[in-house]
């Protein structure tokens, strides 16, 4: 959190100058202290010292789940429940960036749901929704793009052990801008000098 930028006494919702940081910062430390900056920044002062995976379980723990960072196997279930729960009470409801961590839990640990499903039968339909919505997210932010990996998550780097194509290598591309650019510079000068030879004669 840059709390250079948050000024006490002012709103971090989408009504004020810094919109949605509050939000931001939801989705970053699975934790919800409001869209006012002072909270935040009495947040920050208390949890600065803690690493991403200690506010997102802290965060798991105010709404009463223990999940560890990353989680163990036998805590799966509880993350798929998380992210599977349709609850629409306003108090009940499990917020969205609390799903949101549940599902990078789960990606950043190397879950596996097709395996899961094949040797874990439930009768949870919490469980069985999760792992629908787990589909449905890991389509939409997968590791290898990178987004909202945890620390102990690994980004996979598609083009790792994979040769440049040909076109994008730096000797292709110097040759390229050459023969494009340098034909045009050469007629340019070329042109500069006929018009000066023109002013002295």
């Amino acid at each position: 959190m840059d709390h250079a930028h948050v000024k006490p006494g002012t709103t971090m919702d989408c009504f004020g100058a810094l919109c949605h940081s509050a939000s931001s910062m939801q989705y970053i430390s699975n934790q919800d202290v409001g869209g006012d900056a002072d909270a935040w920044l009495a947040w920050w002062a208390e949890n600065r010292s803690k690493s991403q995976e200690a506010w997102i379980t802290d965060g798991f723990r105010t709404r009463g789940f223990e999940i560890d960072v990353p989680p163990t196997a036998g805590q799966i279930p509880v993350l798929l429940e998380v992210l599977g729960n349709t609850e629409t009470n306003e108090l009940t409801a499990i917020p969205v960036e609390m799903k949101h961590n549940a599902f990078r839990c789960l990606r950043d640990s190397g879950f596996e749901p097709v395996a899961y499903a094949l040797s874990n039968r439930s009768d949870s339909a919490e469980v069985e929704r999760g792992l629908k919505e787990y589909a449905r997210r890991e389509r939409q932010w997968p590791s290898s793009s990178g987004v909202g990996v945890l620390p102990f998550g690994t980004k996979i780097d598609d083009w790792n052990g994979m040769q440049l194509p040909t076109m994008l290598t730096t000797r292709f591309q110097i040759t390229a801008h050459a023969l494009v650019f340098g034909p045009v510079l050469i007629g340019l000068a070329m042109l500069i000098c006929s018009f000066r030879r023109k002013m002295y004669t």
